[in-house]
């Protein structure tokens, strides 16, 4: 029993692991179908403008779902920690703090990139929303919930697990995650 012990425990992180991808899979099918019925548009992080509560990304995603929507799609197994969502939306997809105010430019179509293999949607996080500009952006990293790796949904709807956190769009800096990159600034 004690040497099957160790080999069990990583079946079960990879097939932890392996749902938590399938998760992000489905997240993107989600997007898809919400870009579908808003011009090509991706959601935004999140909206202020809709009365005084908070109105995350994943409120609009279920929304335009509907009956369909898994909540169970919102937590990675790996987490023990969320009980709404285990994965953090990009910042650069757009927020709304007020009808007249635009935080990261406003919503974003995917049809304006052109690399969008290279455009992370969402990942592992500790929070429903991901940046690299806020000040205290140590809290904003992407969580390392299998085994030192962690899951991302890119924009063309690819998921990868990453082993380090410097990577694609963020890759240069020190550690992986400088506040700025010119690859979003192309239209």
């Amino acid at each position: 029993a004690s040497m099957l012990l160790p080999a069990l425990n990583r079946a079960r992180d990879k097939a932890k692991t392996i749902s938590c991808s399938s998760n992000l899979k489905q997240m993107g099918i989600y997007f898809s179908l919400y870009t579908d019925n808003y011009d090509g548009v991706f959601p935004l992080q999140y909206d202020r403008t809709r009365g005084s509560s908070w109105y995350f990304w994943y409120s609009g995603i279920k929304d335009n779902v509907g009956a369909g929507f898994a909540d169970k799609t919102l937590l990675c197994p790996s987490d023990s920690d969320n009980t709404v969502t285990s994965y953090g939306f990009d910042s650069h997809w757009g927020r709304k703090y007020t009808a007249t105010s635009w935080y990261c430019g406003g919503p974003k179509k995917l049809s304006r990139f052109k690399n969008p293999a290279h455009l992370i949607v969402i990942l592992d996080s500790l929070r429903p929303d991901f940046s690299a500009f806020y000040s205290g952006w140590m809290n904003y990293f992407p969580m390392l919930r299998h085994k030192n790796t962690f899951n991302i949904l890119f924009a063309d709807g690819h998921v990868k697990n990453m082993k380090d956190r410097s990577f694609g769009l963020y890759a240069g800096s020190a550690d992986g995650w400088p506040r700025d990159d010119s690859r979003w600034v192309q239209w």
